[in-house]
């Protein structure tokens, strides 16, 4: 609640910001309300299903799928009005969201033991918990390249044709997150599926990258780079969520606190690289840390079966 609450003040003060300067600092507090919420938003979820994290994570991914399948296309809609609604939409939507909550969520019950401050930290002793983190803050890096550099590839495309683009790349999010993701699974096992959808994704990168020279290419990549990466999503969290000997909030908590640095360090890393090498090589880069990723994956195979499959 107190994250959701955040975000509508800092969202609203957002679009009425005066330069860039005061809209950075916005987006930070903007930043930490999302923290607040997505961390505790997963780890209410799962307590809510017991014994069915499997199915929780599913309905978490997918209801974030459909909300970045809706969002390009009103963001779209309001920003070819002016740059400040979208701000504003935002700051209406999670004040909704806040009203949701506040009259829907069930009571959940007090945690048995208090969690100190350091709790998320102190967990990343935990080996499986530090490599799984590891693996999504790499891939996070190709996720959020994608997210923040794509839209500059999609020249001569308006605000809403941009927003279609990013409708269909939530939409097959959505649908790979709770239905293929779990079928490839169940067929195949985890660790198969999400190697081979890890390796699909450093694909579609590959093709942005070359999208600068063939424009063709771009929307259809980011497109189907939705589709694996809804896979990811699902089994890389179900992983994360399912350490034994860890509280779920806790292990929400540090898995998000480490997957994210990845998503900070992308926009900034993959601007510099285009700004100064080239735009194709900001996806080359991303390409080449999650294969990193890949890497890791292979090396720690042994990690990647949820608790069906023990």
């Amino acid at each position: 609640m107190t994250g959701l609450f955040i975000i509508v003040v800092f969202a609203g003060l957002g679009g009425l910001s005066g330069n860039i300067g005061m809209l950075i600092g916005l987006r930070a507090g903007w930043g930490v309300g999302n923290a607040l919420f997505v961390s505790t938003a997963l780890a209410t979820i799962v307590s809510i299903l017991v014994g069915n994290t499997e199915k929780a994570i599913m309905m978490y991914e997918a209801a974030l799928g459909c909300g970045m399948a809706v969002g390009p296309l009103v963001g779209g809609v309001l920003g070819s009005g002016s740059w400040r609604y979208p701000f504003f939409g935002v700051a209406f939507l999670m004040f909704c969201g806040f009203i949701a909550l506040a009259v829907l969520l069930p009571e959940t019950e007090k945690p048995k033991r208090k969690v100190g401050l350091w709790e998320g930290v102190k967990a990343l002793s935990n080996h499986k918990l530090r490599s799984v983190g590891l693996i999504a803050l790499l891939y996070n890096f190709g996720f959020f390249t994608l997210l923040a550099y794509a839209p500059f590839l999609l020249i001569g495309y308006s605000e809403l044709e941009v927003g279609f683009v990013f409708f269909g790349w939530g939409v097959l999010l959505a649908i790979a997150s709770i239905f293929v993701a779990p079928a490839l699974e169940r067929k195949f096992t985890t660790y198969r599926t999400i190697l081979a959808a890890f390796v699909l994704f450093i694909i579609c990168l590959l093709l942005l990258g070359a999208g600068t020279s063939m424009p063709v290419l771009v929307p259809i990549s980011i497109v189907l780079a939705g589709f694996f990466q809804g896979i990811i999503n699902t089994l890389l969290t179900t992983i994360a969520m399912e350490i034994p000997g860890l509280q779920r909030n806790v292990a929400s908590s540090s898995y998000s606190f480490v997957r994210f640095f990845g998503g900070a360090l992308a926009p900034f890393i993959a601007g510099v690289i285009g700004e100064h090498i080239g735009e194709s090589y900001a996806f080359y880069f991303a390409g080449a840390i999650v294969l990193i990723s890949v890497c890791c994956i292979i090396y720690h195979r042994n990690y990647f079966a949820t608790n069906e499959e023990e």
